[in-house]
């Protein structure tokens, strides 16, 4: 017995200093790992949320001097708000981790901006927008400021959930916008009288620029060149070719080095410009063989010749002329291209709204090896293409709706290309009416740099087959106010072509940034169980609520009998009628209740249900698992 009651006591004491040492462990690996392992990540999200990508990594490591981020977040209020507590938490980690792969290139600051504190003064001064709650306990801030060494400054007034998916890319910009060292540069080759000067003008209607160029040179500089300059000027970042139908074999072969260089390129070709005075004549599309298909076929597309897409689906409303009287028709060549035709993965086209494209081109994809092309905008698979011939001052709208069919498949307006390219030339063109080629190389003049076989690099070339909706009729209206004018704009045709400029202007680090997916991480399942089975109860309510309505009219039928006088004493037969409709009517209403209550109980029980199955269910099995187990151990231990 002593013997027992001794083992027993060392036993006890062999327990607790076991759990002793277990609880020193487990507090030792803890301030071990904090201490050692701080900078360790291991990111398991299934769309690599908290890891940065490569163009990422690029622009922090690029960065010559420090930027500053300052996170204004109103911590007290964001716990009040879960779907935004998450979001918040999500970009406060992200920041921290631009800051650490940055090597100290960015500094980052948090600040709760309590109310009527300097904090809020502060965020109001960036230009920050706070949410009011409906409370007395202030306004909810959520918002980024960016400094750089130029005391440039930028912001991001508010993280919108709507902007998730390209959260690295929104951060990447801010900082490649406060780091820069100077103006982003867009040189301007356009054969159209763009800045309102040139003979065309008493054709096109003008006399002053397009809206959408003052639009640019607010964003950007804007540095014009002639379309027989036979070299692009250092120091371009991003050229913007307009409508190039009567360019000079040098302008062409500038274009093709400038891109081969390295030099980012937005193309705009038009199959049927209504903005080109020879347009109005009969001379405005590109023929097919034009020069510049040359240059397009080297970076893998095509501009498919003689036609101009039309899609009844996005077809634009105009006022037509039939026999004497004006009409308004369906127009399917002019075409208002909504969010769903546009690459939703793509920043340039993310949240783009309607854009309105008039006689647009038809991009085709041809094979070009290391080449990429992505679409951003397509039509339905109810479009189909024009002869342009068809178009134009003697055109029929009507007769062209009349005629239309469907060819049953999407037409490409817009791409981004990508990859190594190919020259388009196997040197240097000669100027008209010189003579012979001159060489590759010549040893004086603005001429004078070797011919690029090949890319340097990859190639980041977006090409759009339309020039009409740079014009101002088709996305801007004018409203007068005191005596000035007003621009409105009524489709987003500028925000697609900043969007773009920008997006270009910002080198590989930002072209590279793709959509990245959500955080939230909804019951797929449980959405699916609910559409169908709403499904099914909507079925039952829209019976039900054709039936009371076919016994209110009937209702409503006699009762207007007999208030006219038409049967001032109803037979018993007409009486019965009567209540049994009032009768029906009553117990269809409660049928519908039926349904609906129905419904709401169905669904909460299968949330319930789904809801277990994946919060519940799997820690309940591993503690079954690890009950038997024990109790198998226990088994051997008695035997």
């Amino acid at each position: 017995m002593k013997t027992l009651r001794g083992l027993l006591a060392n036993t006890g004491l062999y327990t607790c200093a076991a759990l002793a040492a277990a609880l020193a462990l487990l507090f030792g690996v803890n301030v071990l790992g904090d201490r050692a392992l701080r900078n360790a990540r291991v990111d398991l999200t299934e769309n690599g949320l908290y890891t940065l990508s490569d163009g990422s990594r690029e622009l922090l490591r690029s960065l010559a001097e420090p930027v500053t981020l300052r996170l204004f977040l109103s911590r007290s209020l964001a716990t009040r708000l879960p779907g935004i507590n998450a979001y918040a938490s999500r970009v406060e980690e992200l920041l921290e981790e631009f800051r650490r792969e940055s090597n100290g290139g960015v500094r980052l600051e948090v600040i709760d901006p309590e109310p009527f504190s300097e904090a809020e003064d502060q965020a109001l001064a960036y230009g920050l927008e706070g949410v009011p709650l409906g409370d007395a306990e202030g306004v909810f801030y959520f918002g980024l400021a960016a400094s750089g060494p130029a005391d440039e400054e930028e912001i991001i007034p508010f993280f919108s959930g709507a902007r998730e998916n390209f959260l690295e890319y929104d951060l990447s910009r801010l900082i490649f916008q406060v780091s820069a060292a100077r103006e982003t540069r867009v040189g301007l080759l356009t054969t159209l009288p763009m800045d309102g000067s040139g003979p065309e003008v008493q054709f096109t209607g003008g006399g002053r620029p397009w809206v959408i160029l003052e639009q640019i040179e607010q964003f950007f500089q804007v540095e014009s060149i002639a379309p027989d300059a036979a070299r692009i000027p250092d120091g371009i970042d991003v050229l913007m070719v307009v409508h190039p139908s009567n360019l000079e074999p040098p302008a062409l072969y500038a274009i093709d080095q400038f891109v081969l260089g390295g030099g980012k390129a937005m193309i705009f070709v038009d199959p049927y410009a209504e903005g080109d005075r020879a347009t109005l004549f009969g001379g405005g599309a590109l023929p097919a063989g034009h020069a510049f298909d040359d240059l397009l076929r080297a970076w893998g597309l095509r501009l498919r010749p003689g036609a101009v897409a039309a899609d009844i689906n996005l077809a634009s409303r105009v006022q037509a002329q039939v026999q004497g009287r004006n009409v308004v028709v369906d127009y399917p060549v002019w075409m208002t291209v909504t969010p769903g035709q546009f690459d939703r993965e793509d920043a340039i086209t993310a949240e783009l709204g309607d854009v309105l494209m008039a006689t647009a081109g038809v991009l085709e994809s041809v094979e070009a090896s290391g080449l990429v092309v992505s679409p951003l905008a397509t039509t339905t698979d109810s479009a189909t293409t024009v002869d342009p011939a068809l178009l134009g001052p003697a055109g029929d709208p009507v007769a062209l709706l009349r005629n239309y069919r469907a060819d049953g498949e999407r037409l490409m307006l817009a791409a981004r290309v990508s990859g190594a390219a190919q020259s388009a030339y196997a040197g240097r063109p000669a100027r008209a009416g010189s003579g012979a080629e001159p060489p590759d190389r010549d040893a004086e003049g603005p001429d004078s740099h070797a011919h690029r076989a090949q890319s340097s690099g990859p190639v980041h070339v977006i090409v759009v087959a339309d020039t009409d909706l740079l014009r101002d009729r088709f996305w801007v209206g004018t409203q007068r106010i005191l005596g000035s004018t007003l621009w409105i704009p009524t489709a987003a045709n500028a925000t697609l072509v900043i969007n773009a400029l920008e997006n270009l202007a910002g080198g590989p680090s930002l072209i590279g940034i793709r959509s990245r997916g959500s955080h939230a991480r909804p019951f797929t399942l449980l959405e699916d169980v609910r559409r169908a089975a709403e499904i099914e109860f909507r079925q039952k309510e829209q019976e039900l609520l054709n039936e009371l309505d076919a016994a209110e009219a009937r209702l409503a039928e006699l009762q207007r009998r007999e208030a006219n006088g038409e049967g001032l004493i109803l037979s018993d037969e007409q009486a019965r009628e009567l209540e049994r409709f009032r009768q029906r009517k009553v117990h269809i209403r409660k049928e519908l209740r039926e349904v609906r209550r129905s419904l709401r109980e169905d669904l909460e029980g299968i949330q319930s249900w789904v809801k277990f199955v994946n919060i519940g269910l799997m820690p309940l099995l591993v503690g079954c698992g690890g009950l038997l187990f024990g109790m198998r151990r226990m088994a051997a231990r008695s035997r």
